[in-house]
């Protein structure tokens, strides 16, 4: 699981407290438009957590576009604007908190979400499971797509023999 987490540096160790949920990765950034150059395709978090404090329509645009590029992506935005509750109603995957909302609260709505990204999307097939990442223990995934194994953040290509046995084993565990 890869969380984002788009706030000040200030907040950010409230935030990430937060959401430490096990085995998760965590990119941080300052603005919705820094996290989205900060990964690719393959590396694009399931959820972001934005605190939205002086947000604008920019940020508004670049968290749409990332919804619209990404389909498992949930966002949980932090604001008390009331505008972003209008805005948020357009797109189911924008969940809109207090700012002032307590760890435990953020955690249990992070740890919902969490859940919902485990199952599979609606209308794939049992064959696309190969295809998504796996985790396979705490800090490890396999992504087929990448065709390499992740340890905490840390991308290990696997040669083609590797790569074959794990898929192999995989299919029979």
């Amino acid at each position: 699981m890869r969380i984002g987490i788009i706030c000040p540096a200030a907040e950010y160790p409230r935030l990430y407290q937060a959401a430490a949920i096990g085995g998760t990765g965590v990119m941080h950034a300052d603005s919705p438009d820094a996290l989205a150059r900060s990964f690719g395709a393959a590396m694009a978090p399931e959820i972001v957590v934005w605190s939205a404090h002086n947000w604008n329509g920019n940020d508004w645009r670049v968290i749409l576009r990332l919804c619209g590029a990404y389909p498992r992506l949930r966002v949980v935005c932090l604001t008390d604007e009331p505008s972003a509750a209008g805005t948020s109603a357009r797109e189911e995957r924008i969940i809109v908190l207090p700012s002032a909302a307590d760890g435990e609260s953020i955690r249990r709505t992070l740890a919902a979400l969490t859940e919902c990204s485990a199952l599979p999307a609606a209308g794939s097939a049992p064959e696309d499971s190969w295809e998504r990442p796996l985790a396979l223990a705490p800090g490890l995934v396999f992504d087929p797509a990448l065709r390499s194994g992740i340890n905490n953040g840390v991308v290990h290509p696997l040669p083609g023999k590797e790569l074959e046995l794990l898929r192999f084993l995989l299919r029979r565990r």
